[in-house]
């Protein structure tokens, strides 16, 4: 039988398809420069502001608008009425303030540097425990780059490879399985809180496993965390945050509802397309906050189960699986979930992927192609397609879950 994926033409090709993309980038740049527009500020205008704001000292006025946006129609050539608002945590802008230092191309060069190196540390930390990440790393990387999601974060001003980088870290940390990599976990989860709608989650169902380490390092975090938001933005800042990010959750679907995958922005966003009457679209809303919690109260059904386990190596391998299979749902049951966080889910999915045949590779390549033209056409849909993508992760780890459990005596969780 002809192997056509062998191990030398997956390295050849990889190595083709990251000359490819290192040649097309500078030219799209320089020579195509309104096609990259998106590419080329992305939403780092919010974290330039956020960091010039806390570098003048004016974090009690951190969420004003008006402020926001003098700052980026100042540094941007063509000022718009708009503005793209930052809305982290004050924290997350005193960690950002450095960035002031630079002129904004700089800064934005400095930022996709550093996420870069953040992508190229989740895939290292990956590779710890998936097979399939450690038996050719490059490889990896290239897949990386070829997940439209998270190439579009990397050079458009997000920060997925971030996000990336903690989540690998908690899911290694956790299979650790002894007290060091407990409080390991809860260190990253807590780093994570510049995204509190992600890790907050996380933690609740460690917390139904009776993870106490794994608090006990979250909340020194936190704590650390809120002492950085006073620093900056005074004692009340949780306030101030909290009623900035309520306003915006909601100002950014109704510019972004084709760019949101978590159960409830997709349904919002087809209601909104179907043009439903109000009535019908609080159904909807119902419907979607319903099935995040019937997602949410499984997976914690789950962790409590786990959390009763005796056996201490069992018990790592079923909270480190557990928290892979947190990854997509994580991002379904979150109400704002945006098409680029889909990177956190290659994570999810790298320890559990095995690509042993051809017909498995050609799939996985076909599915990569359609992420890249759905990530493509996102513009031009009134809700995004990259939904299903999700709701495939899940399901492709729910029958791993599934068939673990059958598994004969001596194999099971």
């Amino acid at each position: 039988m002809i192997i056509f994926w062998n191990s030398g033409r997956i390295k050849r090709f990889s190595f083709a398809f990251v000359f490819a993309l290192l040649i097309a980038i500078p030219i799209g740049y320089f020579f195509y420069p309104e096609q990259t527009k998106s590419l080329r500020e992305g939403d780092f205008p919010a974290f330039y502001s956020a960091a010039v704001i806390v570098r003048e000292g004016l974090g009690h006025q951190l969420y004003d608008v008006k402020l926001q946006r003098d700052i980026q129609n100042q540094h941007w050539p063509d000022p718009v009425s708009g503005v793209l608002y930052f809305a982290y945590p004050p924290y997350f802008a005193l960690i950002l303030s450095p960035l002031a230092l630079f002129p904004p191309q700089t800064a934005k060069w400095v930022c996709a540097f550093f996420m870069a190196l953040f992508l190229a540390l989740a895939i290292r930390i990956t590779s710890k425990f998936a097979p399939i990440v450690k038996e050719n790393p490059f490889a990896a990387a290239a897949c990386c780059l070829g997940c439209a999601p998270i190439y579009v974060s990397l050079f458009a001003g997000q920060n997925t490879p971030l996000s990336m980088l903690c989540y690998a870290l908690a899911v290694w940390s956790i299979g650790l399985g002894n007290s060091g990599g407990d409080y390991a976990c809860g260190l990253v989860l807590g780093l994570w809180l510049f995204k509190p709608q992600f890790p907050l989650i996380l933690i609740f169902l460690l917390l139904l496993s009776r993870s106490w380490r794994v608090i006990a390092g979250f909340l020194f975090i936190a704590i650390l965390y809120y002492m950085m938001g006073v620093a900056t933005s005074g004692p009340h800042w949780p306030i101030n945050w909290y009623s900035s990010a309520q306003w915006f959750a909601e100002q950014d679907f109704y510019f972004n509802q084709n760019r949101m995958i978590s159960i409830h922005g997709f349904l919002r966003a087809v209601g909104s397309w179907l043009h439903l009457r109000p009535s019908i679209a609080m159904l909807v809303n119902f419907a979607g906050y319903g099935a995040s919690a019937v997602l949410l109260s499984w997976l914690g059904a789950l962790f409590w189960k786990a959390g009763r386990l005796k056996d201490i190596e069992i018990k790592k391998e079923k909270l480190q699986f557990l928290l892979c299979l947190s990854g997509p749902a994580m991002l379904l049951v979150s109400p704002h979930t945006l098409f680029y966080d889909l990177g956190i889910v290659c994570i999810s999915l790298a320890g559990y992927l095995h690509l042993n045949s051809d017909a498995k590779k050609w799939i996985f390549l076909i599915g990569m192609t359609g992420i890249a033209c759905f990530t493509l056409l996102r513009e031009s849909v009134p809700f995004q397609p990259l939904f299903i993508v999700l709701l495939t992760a899940l399901g492709y780890l729910s029958a791993y879950l599934r068939r673990r459990q059958v598994a004969p005596p001596g194999d099971v969780w």
